[in-house]
Parts: structure tokens; C-alpha cells; sequence
């Protein structure tokens, strides 16, 4: 059985993948700021290390096969030239090809889409471009469509091959992102009401997804989408996140259509006000059209190249 390095190991899909793996039976590295916890798998090699800082010849002499490269700041800001994410993401692909490593599994997110330019009711799937205007989407988002470009770029090197997974919102019996539910503020909740789906993929089911990726080794600089059979309708999904918890209290239903005018109101007023670095992702066109807009979404090529099959009720 191969051997992989994970990035991110202790994250929340990273303790995931690490667990699965070991138990289908492959080597695994697992990378990580944090040192290793005191329960885990004895058969892991641990490699404690900020991915920015990793000496490019860390990987070398270690047999890996695969990197599935998770490591990501959620909570970026600045300039995407300054972005954590993209100078460890670099580094890695410096050290991956000091070491021989011709094989990548990176791991973007459906954030980098264009979903202001689609009409609402729209498909989503991998033929939609990615956004092109920094300024209106969250900066999140712009270090992940510039990370694809690093990815694109270690794919077409003579003898790499890597594949580009973009996962939806995903979600465990205890987690989910509420990213989707509206402009939520601490007691300020604007809850969207909308006939779209929400693109959740549970976890379980995306770390299959990954798994069949790095099992396929004739695939080479595919953008692959993750979302569950079953997603869930705007409601459905509010009501998952109060069930966890993560939407205490009450809210207002709002249309959609209502909260992008009071959205696009909010981005006038803060402009004028002299703010308009500090307007959040939610408010961004791009931001508020990803998360507030409805869709439909699409797992046809996952299923078609990868051979997924996910099944399984949204819960």
C-alpha cells in the first residue's frame, strides 16, 4: 500500500482522512503546526512543522507517495502575495520536487466560482469559471482560486499529476459551517429564505472522494467537485444547524432578493464611510451571490471519473 503525507493533519477533515487511511491501510505522514497528540495512531510519522518554514528537504528520503494538501488559514487577510496559505503552498511544491514526489491532491473549494455572473437557478459544476474580480469576493476566496494556479501549474510538469478537489460545506454529526444561512452578527440574524440547494458534502463521504484520488493515478489536472447526493433546501439546512446548536434563538426569514439590496446598500454606506476594505465576505457581491444565491449543484464528474458513489441522506 502507498504512503501518503497529509498537510493539515490535526484539521477538522485532516483528522479524518489521517484515521480512514491508516484503517484502509496505507503508510501515512501526517504534517501539522501541532505536536502530536498523545492519542494518536502509533503507526503515524509525525511531522511537526508550519508548512512556511519547512526546510525543502524535509520530504526527501521519506518514500512518499502522494500528498493530499489540506493545509490551509481560514482566516486570511492582506494581500494574496502575503497569504500563509500560498507561501506554505509553494514550499511544499519546492520540497515535493526535491524529494521526487510526482504526485498531488489539492484540496481548493467551490468558494472560487463565479456565482455572480450566473443566473439564480443556475447548475453549478466544473465548467462554471472561477471569479475574476478580487474586490468582490472574500479573500478566502481569492487565495484559493490563485492556490488552483499552483496546483494547475505542478500539473503540467512533465511526469506530475494532480487532481483538484472542491468541496462543498462539510459537515459531521456535531459541525457545520453556517456560512450559507444568512447575515448572522451575534444576536443580528437575517436568515435567507430561497428555493436553492446548499452544496454540503458530509465528511465521511468527502474523505472517500480523496481516497479514490489518490488510488487513480491516470488522472491529471481535473478540477473534481464534492457535494452530496442529497442536499439539503434552504430551510432544511437552517433547521440542521439549529439542531447543533450553531443558530441559537430566533431569526427573521428574509428573500433573497431582499437581503442582496440591503447587501448592496450596506457596501454603499460603507464605501462612503471610507471602509470599503473593511466590507465583510458576506456583503461582497461575490461573497453574498456564493452564499445567499440559489443554485443547484452538481456531482456528476466525481461520480463519472472517480467512480464515487456517496449516497447516504443528508442529516
Amino acid at each position: 500500500m502507498m504512503k501518503l503525507l497529509v498537510t493539515g493533519a490535526r484539521g477538522f477533515i485532516g483528522t479524518y482522512l489521517v484515521e480512514e487511511a491508516l484503517r484502509r491501510g496505507y503508510e501515512v505522514v501526517a504534517m501539522s503546526r501541532s505536536e502530536m497528540p498523545s492519542t494518536a495512531d502509533k503507526r503515524l510519522e509525525w511531522l511537526c512543522c508550519d508548512l512556511c518554514e519547512m526546510p525543502e528537504d524535509m520530504l526527501v528520503g521519506r518514500d512518499i507517495s502522494v500528498v493530499v494538501h489540506l493545509a490551509a488559514k481560514m482566516s486570511e487577510s492582506g494581500r494574496a502575495a502575503e497569504s500563509p496559505t500560498l507561501q506554505g503552498t509553494g514550499r511544499l511544491l519546492r520540497a515535493m520536487e526535491m524529494a521526487g514526489i510526482h504526485r498531488l491532491i489539492g484540496v481548493s473549494s467551490l468558494s472560487v466560482l463565479d456565482y455572480h455572473a450566473m443566473p439564480s437557478g443556475s447548475m453549478i459544476d466544473e465548467t462554471v469559471p472561477v471569479a475574476g474580480n478580487a474586490a468582490h469576493m472574500g479573500n478566502y476566496a481569492v487565495v484559493k482560486a490563485e492556490q488552483e494556479q499552483f496546483f494547475l501549474g505542478f500539473s503540467r510538469q512533465p511526469g506530475r499529476q494532480c487532481v483538484i478537489l472542491r468541496p462543498g460545506l462539510v459537515y459531521d454529526g456535531e459541525r457545520m459551517i453556517d456560512a450559507h444561512a444568512g447575515i448572522i452578527k451575534g444576536p443580528f440574524r437575517l436568515l435567507a429564505s430561497h428555493d436553492g440547494e446548499v452544496p454540503v458534502i458530509h465528511v465521511d463521504r468527502l474523505v472517500d472522494l480523496m481516497l479514490l484520488a489518490v488510488e487513480n493515478s491516470n488522472i491529471n489536472g481535473e478540477i473534481v467537485h464534492a457535494v452530496d447526493d442529497s442536499r439539503p433546501g434552504q430551510k432544511d439546512y437552517i433547521d440542521a444547524l439549529r439542531r447543533r446548536g450553531l443558530i441559537p434563538g430566533a431569526g427573521v426569514y428574509i428573500h433573497w432578493r431582499v437581503l442582496a439590496i440591503l447587501s448592496l446598500v450596506a457596501r454603499a454606506v460603507l464605501r462612503l464611510l471610507g471602509k470599503g476594505r473593511d466590507i465583510p465576505e458576506a456583503l461582497r457581491a461575490q461573497g453574498f451571490a456564493a452564499r445567499l444565491k440559489p443554485f443547484r449543484f452538481s456531482n456528476a464528474k466525481a461520480r463519472r471519473l472517480l467512480h464515487w458513489a456517496p449516497g447516504a441522506e443528508f442529516d
